[in-house]
């Protein structure tokens, strides 16, 4: 069979849309900007909508019954180096209040008083993170203590919570003191904003904050798992890995930040392993993420970009790991700004990258691009506005933009390498099919050349017999009527020899060969043979008998074909049988001849009996062709064909035919 020429791909630049799953380049834009805008909703939806107060002014006159207040640090008196207590406060011991941004001690306490608030009602006051030791006292009344606040580092017990407290108003008059200390991060820090509310406000304020906490989380984690699963059955493929890595631990630094969620779901948590999570998992996100980049980029970063990005991961890993909180707060700038010049290099070289290279151009590689710029981008917005007390956390926006872009990223990355895999097995099963195409063809032409000398074997051992014989009556004056029609048998002999070298001329092993059919009976047939083969025989003082019922039998049949399984059989007989009869014949039964050869000669062994019409099997030292060949042609016509033997007492080979055939189609498949 011959095969096609495939045309060489047509190769052209591609644009997004050309993409493999560029067809659906839409529709990923168009999930790309639903995810926003659902998680900007809920962002909103559960924010707390509270009005900034930045001064005591702003505080003046405030509904707290319709409104939450978000109170800067600016709105309380501050007495740096100094824990007082309200008993203080009340016998007046104080000193005068300092400035915030002129004094920035690590401890201190914080006064603030609220007028106007309604008497009998209960108020709510919740704080985003006591850090890192705090107490709380309301009227006098201490009713929050998050670690121990004291006035160095030994006297003080960090601890970190999300803190909530709810009171009732005794008067219109509320006063506020808190004390604070932070002798974890070396620069210190102040206080951080504070909601206040009634009690209803103040518990959907939380209800939301946690909620949508747990959204982020939950998505996060589910997608560290999901791909986690995917690495699991493709374990060559790490940047799944990597990437499960990389949402797994932003998950553990979004539960340790955010609200404090870790200490909700493990209470009893120590603090400074906690505080130690924050850290690492940043350091281990940043370096698992930017493996994660370079292999989907094709290991594009320059090599000593990622050298430089592990050491600055590697060295403040070491340091967080092994240092107290206020030596390794010290270096955080310096990390900050390494990670930066870092993530500023490698968007650079794959940035330009992208640009360059238009026909290897990716959709995962833009996605990735865009989620993480996203991310960054909100998460600088969500600074700038934390700056200006503003409550809304858009970081958290930024993560789930940056998680479903890199999601989309992957799963166009896998459609792709699916694709090209199963294009990669279609090819495989295609040369494997042509494989074994051509050892069939091979089979083929080695079975057909070993049928084409078998059936030229038989005119050539006729030929050389009858022209001994008729050459030895020749030389002994005993030319007779017999030696003429020996002449004629090597005459026809020739004639046969020729046109089978034709036949090999003309066959083609792509084709399949037609066999010619002649109406024939069966008896003349049976009696050309006899004739032929007596020669051959009498040299083994076997003669041939033939015998018909009815006396004619009309066949329709390959005459060529039906000579050879003939003269294969009969040859067979005469080489195990000595001064015995040989008996062809030949019963019309319906449709069918039944036609057998039958001897009384050694006969066959009962475990050979079964294989003797398998190709190349022989049990006195030939070709273990005649009998498969003999199958074949039988079979090629429509018939049956059967041995029975037992040693020592002779073999008798029967076989049917059709006594009406159309025309005989042989495919050489090479299955004999």
């Amino acid at each position: 069979m011959r095969r096609k020429k495939t045309p060489p791909p047509d190769i052209k630049p591609q644009r997004i849309g050309d993409i493999p799953g560029g067809r659906q380049a839409a529709n990923v834009m168009f999930f790309f900007a639903a995810v926003i805008v659902l998680f900007t909703a809920i962002t909103l939806l559960t924010s707390s909508g509270a009005v900034s107060a930045l001064d005591t002014d702003q505080l003046s006159g405030f509904d707290f019954s319709s409104d939450v207040a978000y109170i800067s640090a600016e709105c309380f008196d501050w007495y740096p180096g100094s824990l007082y207590t309200p008993d203080d406060f009340a016998s007046g011991v104080t000193q005068d209040p300092q400035p915030i941004e002129t004094n920035p001690e690590q401890y201190g306490a914080y006064r603030l008083v609220l007028n106007d608030l309604m008497p009998g009602k209960v108020y709510g006051l919740s704080g985003y993170s006591a850090t890192y030791a705090q107490k709380v006292w309301v009227d006098g009344v201490l009713l929050s203590s998050v670690g121990e606040p004291g006035d160095s580092l030994e006297t003080t017990t960090p601890k970190t919570n999300y803190f909530t407290i709810y009171f009732m108003a005794g008067s219109k008059q509320t006063e506020i003191v808190i004390q604070r200390a932070d002798f974890v991060h070396a620069a210190g820090g102040q206080l951080y904003p504070l909601y206040f509310g009634e009690q209803s406000l103040i518990s959907q304020l939380n209800d939301g904050i946690k909620a949508r906490g747990f959204v982020v989380v939950g998505c996060m984690l589910m997608a560290a798992l999901f791909f986690f699963g995917i690495f699991l059955f493709f374990k060559s493929r790490l940047h799944f890995l990597w990437f499960s890595l990389s949402c797994l631990l932003i998950t553990i630094r979004t539960l340790s930040t955010d609200h404090k969620l870790i200490m909700t779901l493990f209470p009893n948590l120590n603090w400074y392993l906690s505080h130690k999570l924050e850290y690492l998992a940043t350091i281990g996100f940043l370096l698992f993420f930017f493996l994660y980049v370079n292999r989907m980029f094709d290991r594009k970063i320059p090599r000593y970009v990622n050298i430089y990005g592990i050491i600055i991961a590697g060295v403040y890993f070491i340091v967080v790991l092994i240092t107290p909180s206020i030596a390794y707060t010290r270096f955080l700038p310096y990390m900050q700004y390494g990670v930066l010049l870092y993530a500023l290099a490698v968007i650079f070289v794959l940035s330009r990258s992208t640009a360059k290279e238009r026909v290897s151009r990716r959709m995962e590689h833009i996605l990735i691009l865009i989620g993480t710029a996203g991310y960054a981008a909100f998460t600088i917005l969500d600074l700038a506005r934390y700056m200006r007390y503003d409550d809304l956390n858009l970081t958290q926006v930024g993560m789930m933009v940056f998680v479903f872009a890199n999601t989309l990223a992957l799963a166009l990355s896998f459609t792709r390498t699916e694709t090209e895999l199963h294009e990669a097995r279609q090819s495989e099963l295609e040369m494997e099919e042509t494989n074994q195409m051509l050892e069939r063809l091979n089979r083929v032409k080695s079975d057909f050349l070993a049928n084409i000398s078998h059936e030229m074997k038989t005119p050539l051992t006729v030929i050389s017999s009858y022209a001994g014989l008729t050459l030895r009556q020749i030389r002994g004056n005993a030319v007779n009527a017999g030696t003429e029609q020996k002449l004629d048998t090597i005459q026809r002999e020739a004639v046969r020899l020729g046109h089978m070298v034709e036949q090999l001329k003309e066959v083609s092993l792509e084709r399949e060969r037609r066999l010619s059919l002649t109406d024939m009976d069966a008896k003349a047939l049976l009696k050309r043979a006899a004739d032929f083969c007596e020669s051959i025989c009498s040299k083994n003082d076997n003669h041939i008998t033939v015998h018909t019922e009815p006396e004619r039998i009309p066949m329709r049949v390959n005459a060529d074909g039906i000579f050879q399984v003939f003269f294969n059989l009969i040859t067979n007989a005469n080489r195990h049988t000595r001064g015995d009869t040989i008996t062809l014949s030949a019963v019309l039964d319906g449709n069918m001849v039944h036609i057998e050869v039958r001897d009384n000669g050694e006969g066959i062994d009962e475990a050979f009996l079964a294989l003797v019409f398998r190709r190349g099997v022989s049990g006195d030292g030939g070709t273990g062709i005649g009998l498969a060949l003999c199958r074949k042609i039988v079979e090629e016509h429509g018939g049956e064909i059967g041995i029975e033997s037992e040693a020592g007492k002779g073999t008798t080979v029967s076989f049917t035919l059709p006594i009406e055939n159309g025309e005989l189609r042989v495919e050489n498949d090479g299955n004999e």
